[in-house]
């Protein structure tokens, strides 16, 4: 059986991770047979790769970028939700990232794309956590074409590709309007990239980045080995893309009513493009050859583009974005490299994986030790290569849940989505717009029907059902008990095992004229809080101490509640579960953002003038509050 290749004695392999924002099951044609999209490239090194066909992901975006990072399943001391505009909580700074953990190994390292990790001070940016080396937008989503924060969704057609736009189009944060107000989320390093904003596209900016990031790797002493987590933003909201890409798709073919569907198509060409010019950048370099290049999606296709845009394509999968339905966590997913013995080359594996497996496997190429005693990571690299050895996992949290959220879990075949209060959100497969390809085939599709109810977890033998149609839940109790059970072992561990960081930033004032509540639901140990000014605040916890295998609620309600953080909290064992904010007049506004805004900024949760990072962002014409 082949063993473990590596490169020759003495070198390490270069390691490219590319990270597809928003990718559907059928957006590449190498993970379905969706004939409509052009992407050559990754097509063509899919089927000389592997395919993984059950590799999985949390169901929406920075989540999953932690876990990818840091190595731990969403919940087991990373969040399970995707954190606020420069909000001040961030994975712990003592676990060390993939980035650093390369380093260590003597990687040069170097990120492009997308971050999504929050940015609230230096220490949290792509630099401050090991990239030698950074061009990023640091939010979760932004205009493709102008690098603008916040753009939304509903851009005048028919202009959708071919010029860009005063970005946001009805987005005014801060007062101003970008790009010639500010408001620009583009960073080089440490630093706004003042210039290069609106310069060129993200697909050829990215290109670009990586082309230079690999000649500064080949002038650099003795050539260190190199790694780059390109994250792409394409094919994530605003329906945007360059002409040299929309023009591969026949205009003939899209009337007005569906013109959005070319530009989405070209997306997925954009990506295409960006991927295959960093392998063209490593392969002039005379570096592909000793590279493993792994291509996923963050998570499954979305819904959100908003119409006319159609959604996503997961067929056949059932469910989307936000959901733990196999469209959406379940990705499309491939490895490839010139280090593949030729007997698993252009081969797929079902073998089960997490996307947190990732930093394991990166590690052992590298030949540095994993240091995080409770990583969720396991080496997936000897059964890449060899199929009949045995497989690192039967068994995998996919998420741990918790107050406000639910968890996942599979065993072997068998998968068990836990309920979280809701019906498991977009259960159907609502993702299949009209016009989505391919087409979803006529009368195949059950009535969009919730599974189980608020209180009853759905259940599924993927074996037998892949499309998940038929919940076992209640035909299947024993099944579904053991289960049940074996998923609250895991998630209890993994709710004890911590990662984030645990203290408060700073004071919160939650309804300084009016009513109002906060909820704080954390897991910890040595934890104390102090309550001021508060008629009616209520511990569901004596006295608000803590345990080591406790969790405490806080629940207050009143005006002019104050809360801050006196105590000291372990690192290694402290995870926020939930912290949200209720103020009369304003609805729900879930966040960590420290509560320096006005009620305005409260009822939004948007940067207004006046407030400190729009006094920076107005400086420097980017947003970050230490630009």
């Amino acid at each position: 059986a082949p063993v473990a290749a590596l490169p020759a004695a003495g070198t390490k392999p270069h390691i490219v991770y590319a990270l597809v924002d928003d990718l559907g099951w059928n957006g590449l044609s190498f993970s379905s047979n969706n004939s409509e999209v052009k992407t050559p490239r990754t097509d063509a090194l899919a089927k000389a790769g592997i395919i993984m066909t059950a590799h999985y992901t949390y169901k929406f975006c920075s989540p999953t970028r932690a876990a990818l990072m840091a190595g731990r399943v969403p919940g087991h001391g990373i969040w399970e939700t995707n954190p606020g505009f420069a909000n001040e909580v961030g994975v712990d700074l003592k676990l060390e990232l993939m980035p650093a953990l390369l380093q260590r190994a003597g990687y040069y390292t170097a990120h492009i794309g997308k971050w999504h990790l929050v940015f609230f001070a230096q220490a949290y940016t792509p630099k401050g956590r090991g990239f030698n080396t950074s061009l990023a937008f640091l939010g979760g989503g932004e205009d493709h074409l102008t690098q603008c924060h916040g753009c939304e969704n509903s851009i005048p057609s028919p202009d959708w590709a071919t010029k860009p736009f005063p970005c946001p189009a009805h987005y005014s944060p801060c007062g101003v309007v970008c790009p010639n107000g500010g408001g620009v989320d583009l960073y080089r390093d440490d630093h706004p990239a003042v210039g290069e904003n609106g310069t060129l596209p993200n697909p050829l900016l990215y290109a670009q980045e990586f082309s230079r990031v690999v000649k500064a790797a080949v002038a650099a002493p003795n050539t260190p080995p190199l790694f780059v987590y390109l994250a792409l933003h394409d094919v994530h909201q605003p329906v945007e893309a360059p002409m040299q890409f929309v023009s591969l798709y026949n205009e003939s073919n899209y009337n007005q009513s569906i013109e959005a569907r070319r530009v989405y198509n070209g997306m997925h060409s954009g990506a295409d493009y960006t991927i295959g010019s960093a392998v063209d950048a490593l392969t002039a370099a005379g570096m592909w050859q000793t590279t493993v290049l792994v291509v996923s999606s963050d998570n499954g296709g979305t819904f959100e583009h908003g119409l006319p845009v159609p959604g996503s394509s997961n067929w056949p999968l059932r469910g989307h974005k936000y959901s733990y339905f196999e469209g959406g966590c379940r990705v499309a997913t491939f490895v490839s490299s010139l280090l593949l013995p030729q007997s698993v080359a252009g081969t797929s594996t079902s073998m089960l994986a997490g996307i947190f497996d990732w930093y394991s496997t990166f590690a052992f190429l590298a030949g540095v030790t994993v240091d995080d005693p409770h990583t969720d990571s396991l080496n997936l690299w000897p059964s890449l290569l060899d199929p009949t050895a045995p497989a690192p996992r039967t068994e995998m949290l996919i998420g741990v849940g918790g107050s406000g959220f639910n968890g996942a879990y599979r065993n072997g075949s068998i998968k068990l989505i836990m309920p979280n209060g809701n019906s498991e959100a977009a259960d159907g497969w609502s993702a299949q717009y009209p016009g989505s390809s391919p087409v979803v085939p006529p009368n195949s599709v059950p009535p969009d029907v919730r599974c189980g109810t608020t209180t009853t977890p759905c259940l599924f033998d993927l074996a037998r059902d892949p499309e998940e149609r038929v919940n076992l839940a209640t035909t299947e109790p024993a099944l579904l008990a053991s289960m049940k059970s074996r998923y609250l072992e895991l998630a209890r561990a993994a709710s004890g095992g911590g990662g984030m960081n645990c203290t408060l930033p700073g004071e919160w004032k939650i309804g300084a004229d009016g009513g109002g509540t906060v909820v704080l639901s954390l897991q910890a140990e040595n934890v104390s809080l102090t309550v001021d000014s508060c008629p009616n605040c209520r511990f569901t916890h004596a006295a608000g101490q803590l345990d080591a295998s406790g969790s405490l609620s806080l629940v207050a309600a009143g005006k002019g509640v104050w809360i801050r953080e006196v105590g000291q909290f372990s690192a290694e064992r402290c995870t926020i579960v939930w912290l949200s904010h209720n103020v009369t007049g304003f609805g729900a506004w879930p966040t960590f953002f420290k509560v320096q805004p006005n009620a305005s900024q409260l009822a939004s949760g948007t940067p207004q003038a006046g407030s400190p990072l729009c006094t920076k962002m107005l400086e420097t014409g980017h947003y970050a509050p230490w630009t």
